[in-house]
């Protein structure tokens, strides 16, 4: 019984890991505006940006599918992207002609109309922040 007790707790403390971050991918599910953003070498910028995010199960997939529409540029991106470190990691891979891009935020706040991401190893020209709302 003795030896049984840790394992039952791991179990648990894993388990509930799994269910956070399960909880964040429902709550990202839909498309989101770009209402602030904040460029790593520029400041601060009004994007004209939607990311539409893919609803899936983690215990199926290892990943869900994301994509993203620049109006400025009338340029669409497609990847994929999963929730980490018991919710608070959201790390995407998109893909651009020469393979995939890595990029890792923080998921600073996340409610059912608001999304604040930051990364602290942005590139010169990418986002370092992005404050996100919810499209009805």
């Amino acid at each position: 019984m003795k030896t049984i007790l840790p394992f039952l707790i791991l179990f648990l403390l894993i388990g509930s890991a799994c269910s956070k971050n399960q909880r964040k991918v429902n709550r990202i599910d839909g498309k989101w505006n770009v209402v602030d953003a904040e460029i790593q070498g520029f400041g601060n910028a009004d994007p004209d940006v939607i990311y539409e995010f893919e609803f899936c199960k983690l215990r199926q997939d290892k990943f869900c599918d994301f994509s993203v529409h620049n109006f400025e540029t009338d340029d669409l991106s497609t990847g994929i992207y999963r929730i980490s470190t018991r919710g608070t990691t959201l790390e995407m891979a998109v893909s651009n002609c020469f393979g995939f891009e890595y990029r890792e935020y923080t998921i600073v706040r996340l409610t059912p109309w608001k999304m604040v991401l930051e990364t602290n190893n942005a590139s010169v020209g990418e986002f370092s922040r992005l404050v996100l709302r919810k499209v009805k």
